[in-house]
């Protein structure tokens, strides 16, 4: 483990010559930082997140990210960010793995949606049941069947938990009493972030699901809706674009690097 004081300070250091190139939006991170690795004031470090090692870079260039790079011990990292150009880095990872290029699709007025009828037929209040402690294994094991933790940041059954006491996971079970559809947010006052979407079923219960969250988003005065998508998941696309959401230009980019 590394003392987050280590990191902050470096982080200081760094910022009294430059404004750092990051891919550390929350320092939150810092507190299970298990390895560092440096090039002058600019350095790396490396997070354990439920058995992927994710590294996250503070540099003063792509020279300097590249030297770290190519320094790292022996093993296998992930490593992704957030640009408005999606060739960025293209150069500092040439020779690595790209895993997944993940489109930010988005819509800053989700009324609109609530006045088509092609979404709104679907509309059934209660459509759905709000996850409880009992669901959490279950949940978890369907997303870790589903999704890939590389690319969706998935969580183990202790974090799960405090995402279902906070209600922000809705289900439909099936005639077999299994989820058959999730829909997992994180809304805000101002933003309703779709973090996970699973259906098996009758796709009107997915979309009744949809509805009844963005109705109460929306009578509480929210508009802004968003969700990151894989460029080539086009049936995860369409499903979003009948929500108004599409790209709005930013990309989060997902490399796997093995040494």
């Amino acid at each position: 483990m590394v003392n987050k004081d280590i990191i902050i300070t470096h982080i200081n250091n760094l910022k009294k010559i430059c404004k750092p190139l990051t891919n550390c939006y929350s320092l939150s991170v810092i507190e299970n930082a298990d390895d560092i690795w440096d090039y002058e004031e600019s350095f790396l470090f490396s997070c354990n997140d439920n058995g992927i090692n994710r590294l996250f870079f503070y540099v003063q260039d792509k020279f300097h990210l590249k030297k770290i790079l190519s320094n790292l011990d022996s093993g296998t990292f992930y490593i992704d960010f957030i640009t408005m150009d999606d060739n960025q880095y293209s150069k500092v990872f040439s020779g690595e793995i790209l895993l997944a290029k993940m489109m930010r699709v988005a819509t800053r007025d989700c009324s609109k949606i609530l006045d088509d009828y092609t979404i709104m037929k679907y509309e059934d209040d209660s459509a759905g049941i709000v996850a409880t402690y009992d669901d959490v294994h279950e949940i978890n094991q369907l997303l870790w069947s589903e999704f890939d933790t590389a690319i969706s940041h998935l969580c183990d059954d202790k974090e799960l938990a405090g995402i279902v006491e906070k209600k922000e996971i809705l289900i439909h079970r099936g005639n077999d009493n299994h989820i058959d559809a999730l829909l997992q947010t994180d809304i805000k006052p101002k933003s309703f972030y779709i973090n996970q979407v699973y259906n098996k079923g009758d796709k009107k219960n997915i979309h009744a699901i949809m509805i009844k969250r963005l109705k109460e988003y929306y009578k509480n005065g929210g508009r802004y809706v968003y969700a990151w998508v894989s460029e080539n998941n086009i049936a995860s696309l369409r499903f979003h674009k009948k929500y108004g959401l599409v790209h709005d230009g930013t990309w989060d980019i997902v490399y796997c690097i093995k040494r």
